[in-house]
């Protein structure tokens, strides 16, 4: 495990975490596996159970959460040069339910819905969806996962990514999908 969280800060986080998402770490086998704390404005907690990880982000107020394979690098960024490691949450859970790819404006308002949200308003509404889909997320993580349903979702994300890149391009700054 990398650097321990000491901050108020992280510390705060971690139990945020705890109480929003200590249900699926426990009942899906999740352990600690990396925690990174940078003076409290931005930390990192890396879980990993028998068929996935998590990794919670708390980055200058802003709540991230993403589930990754269980070769996912504990990190702040989302992959290796050229892959993507790290999926947000939110647009896993959108290619689950078959919501077709958002349009450029409806990544903006959803972009304005979640700065809205206080961080631990968006870590719970984050944990809620979690809640209803979370066997068929860790699932689609598993090692022996691969087919044409990895790649179809790969594919639906990175393409819903770029989008929020382009939207990124023409309004400024403005955190990824996964917000």
């Amino acid at each position: 495990m990398s650097n321990d969280i000491v901050s108020p800060g992280c510390l705060e986080f971690r139990n945020e975490v705890s109480r929003h998402y200590g249900w699926v770490l426990n009942e899906y086998g999740f352990v600690t596996v990396d925690e990174r704390d940078s003076g409290g404005e931005r930390c990192l907690i890396v879980a990993e159970s028998p068929d996935c990880r998590l990794r919670f982000m708390f980055d200058r107020g802003v709540v991230e959460v993403h589930v990754g394979r269980k070769e996912a690098r504990p990190s702040w960024t989302d992959g290796r040069t050229g892959s993507v490691e790290w999926f947000a949450i939110t647009l896993v859970l959108s290619y689950l339910e078959r919501r077709p790819k958002p349009t450029l404006k409806q990544l903006l308002e959803q972009t304005r819905t979640a700065r809205g949200l206080s961080a631990e308003e968006r870590m719970g509404q984050m944990a809620a969806l979690l809640r209803q889909r979370a066997g068929d997320v860790f699932q689609l993580f598993r090692e022996d996962a691969q087919g044409d349903r990895w790649r179809e979702f790969v594919t639906y994300y990175t393409d819903t990514e770029d989008l929020a890149r382009e939207l990124q391009q023409k309004h400024g700054p403005v955190r990824s999908s996964s917000e």
